[in-house]
């Protein structure tokens, strides 16, 4: 029995790393495009998608960190984790959403890769209204998810999450189509009354997009409850080119 227990035991440090090697280091990712919204007020909370180029598939995405300069400049680092092992070596672009928190002094902003130093764009923060519901100026929905889908050249845009009560409904959304971000800001009717009933009603609902959109690839930036958003990176269909 005591001889079974070192050989298993000397097996499994021996067999231990095997597996440990795979891992290699943590690397600095240069950052290749980002997608900022405009429309952001002082008491936001600022979501913006970057793009990371990741040499193979034997690269993981590891943490990121941001730091706000006095200057209003927002410098972006992204890390990623590279191991051993069968990879294919074509370079895959990376979409990552990074969260600013709430940008406090109005103005522009401009988005700088720490590791490469290179300016990737900008963006302007309002300076918030003083009325509305909560810290926005419309009742955004509470959203679980939401994309763009296209029949020809019809073009929808697919909503679901949950109400807090079964008299609410979308009332409409408003569009905003920049250079490279489409930002959509879905407004909730909230009636108020006795038979209102109170609890989690999921919904789902699409709506017709009549804006012109980018022609290139592109953000989708969609509003939701509680200074959350929707972010995704779409590539319109050839046919609309």
């Amino acid at each position: 029995m005591k001889l079974f227990f070192v050989s298993g035991l000397l097996s499994l440090i021996f067999s231990f790393p095997v597996y440990a090697e795979k891992y290699v280091k943590e690397v600095p990712v240069r950052l290749a495009k980002v997608f900022a919204p405009e429309g952001y007020d002082t008491d936001d909370t600022v979501e913006i998608m970057v793009v990371a180029k990741l040499p193979s598939s034997c690269f993981k995405v590891g943490a990121y960190s941001t730091q706000v300069k006095p200057t209003q400049e927002i410098w972006v680092s992204v890390n990623a984790n590279e191991f051993t092992g069968k990879c294919h070596t074509s370079p895959s672009p990376v979409p990552l959403v990074v969260s600013l928190g709430r940008l406090s002094k109005e103005g522009v902003y401009r988005i700088m890769d720490a590791n490469s130093r290179d300016e990737l764009g900008k963006f302007r923060v309002n300076k918030a209204p003083k009325e509305g519901h909560g810290t926005d100026e419309v009742l955004y929905p509470s959203l679980v998810d939401a994309y763009l889908s296209w029949s020809g050249k019809s073009l929808k845009l697919h909503l679901s999450g949950v109400f807090a009560d079964d008299c609410q409904d979308i009332k409409k959304v408003t569009f905003s189509s920049q250079e490279t971000v489409m930002v959509a800001l879905p407004e909730v009717d909230h009636p108020e009354g006795p038979n209102c009933k109170k609890g989690i009603f999921p919904f789902e609902k699409d709506i017709d997009v009549k804006e012109e959109i980018p022609l290139k690839a592109f953000l989708l930036h969609v509003r939701s409850m509680h200074g959350r958003s929707v972010n995704k990176l779409v590539f319109p269909p050839e046919t609309l080119k």
